[in-house]
């Protein structure tokens, strides 16, 4: 290239003249380099250089934005997914190009048509099980969360328990998948599914259901928790207060280590960890998302009792968000663990498996009427606790409870298809 046409070439792109003129551009007559200028009107009105021209490129462009850009992620300019499922659902929504046979003559142009070889397919659309309302609704309230703890991360997971579609998914903080520059790792990150953490006591309840499936406790079984402590080896578990003795269901409510360590030390290793094994712990989701994580959950035969203690109470385990939200679909199914996750909105709802963890009712819990289920049971006294404890204070306010009616009430989101580039081949 000559040194004239190198200058106005590093005029035309903002470049410095020294770092263009010390490019060492290949010579082959079949090179060609592409460069992406936003100054389009600028440079239509400069004269025309040999061997620079401009042409068109379309870009995806997604109405949601920011609200739904972990889930949908985007496109580069190839038109190739790159994240979310724009990646997940590549094949999908990737259509297929075509070729044909022409003659050209030697100016390029198009003289005849020989024949089609192979017709181009376009891809197919990926109607998404995302409800607009609760995505929103997860959306703006986990932003304002974070911002009221002076949070740097968080996520927000909505499932339908019935069928396993996921309703809405949110992290913050996030971007807008229609402007990306200056983009950063943490907001390209999806954490529900590629962050582990320790869950805590959010785990308590999966220790709690699984002494009452394997009748080792009832609902008012009473368990001492004087006086606030127990030294397992050479360590030392505490509660924040000391509660002395409670039952099974204040040991949840008042989410003690010392009684939740005192039921899981009642079970081998084995039967703990087949529990964890089996609401999914461990594993990965299998959505098909990019950088879904497994967490860990080491093998049971390496587990110290102060372990098998620690993990009664959520340490000593990683989860993300995603497996933690799925595990707690086994109390509103009655114990049923079978229904897989689907980011795709599903036309039917699936077959469940009878796969159960807490398979029935037992003799020690109240009510028992042989019919019901374990799960269903420490669902009802679980409440039946919390509304008697709010009871005893005055409440700044009345609350109700949301209950959720069965399907999608509001428009799905859904992915639309990418079109197929047709192929020409030439004679």
């Amino acid at each position: 290239m000559p040194a004239e046409q190198k200058h106005q070439l590093a005029a035309l792109l903002d470049m410095r003249v020294r770092s263009w003129m010390a490019r060492s551009l290949p010579t082959r007559p079949s090179f060609t380099s592409s460069v992406r200028c936003r100054r389009k009107r600028r440079i239509g009105s400069r004269p025309k250089l040999p061997g620079v021209h401009q042409g068109k490129e379309y870009r995806r462009y997604y109405p949601t934005g920011d609200m739904t850009a972990h889930i949908v992620g985007f496109t580069g300019v190839d038109d190739k997914g790159l994240e979310g499922v724009e990646l997940a659902f590549q094949n999908s929504l990737l259509g297929h190009v075509g070729s044909r046979s022409v003659i050209k003559d030697r100016r390029g142009q198009i003289v005849e048509d020989v024949g089609a070889l192979k017709p181009p397919m376009d891809g197919k659309d990926v109607r998404l099980a995302l409800d607009s309302k609760i995505q929103y609704l997860a959306y703006s309230q986990l932003k304002a969360a974070v911002e009221t703890n002076n949070a740097k991360a968080g996520g927000a997971i909505v499932i339908d328990a019935r069928t396993g579609e996921i309703l809405a998914l949110a992290n913050w903080p996030t971007y807008n998948p229609n402007n990306r520059q200056n983009l950063s790792g943490a907001q390209l990150r999806n954490r529900a599914l590629t962050d582990t953490f320790e869950p805590g006591s959010v785990m308590k309840p999966f220790t709690a259901a699984l002494a009452l499936e394997k009748g080792k406790v009832r609902f008012d079984t009473v368990i001492d928790t004087t006086p606030g402590r127990l030294t397992i080896g050479s360590a030392t578990i505490s509660d924040a207060h000391p509660h002395g003795a409670l039952t099974v269901a204040e040991v949840i409510q008042k989410s003690s280590n010392v009684g939740t360590t005192k039921i899981a030390l009642g079970f081998t290793p084995k039967e703990m960890w087949e529990m964890f094994d089996s609401v999914g712990f461990g594993q990965a989701p299998n959505l098909g998302f990019p950088g879904e994580v497994n967490g860990r959950l080491r093998p049971w035969k390496s587990w110290r009792p102060i372990e098998q203690a620690t993990m009664s109470y959520g340490h000593g385990i990683s989860v993300s968000l995603v497996q933690l939200a799925r595990a707690y679909t086994v109390f509103a199914r009655d114990g049923e663990v079978d229904v897989p996750l689907s980011l795709a909105r599903l036309d039917e709802t699936p077959v469940p498996w009878r796969s159960r963890l807490f398979a029935a009712d037992h003799p020690g819990s109240p009510g028992h009427a042989g019919n019901g289920r374990a799960a269903g049971r420490y669902r009802a006294e679980s409440r039946a606790c919390r509304d008697t404890a709010s009871a005893a204070r005055p409440a700044p306010h009345t609350r109700s409870r949301v209950a959720s009616t069965p399907g999608n009430t509001s428009p799905p989101l859904s992915v639309s298809r990418r079109s197929a580039i047709r192929v020409w081949s030439s004679r």
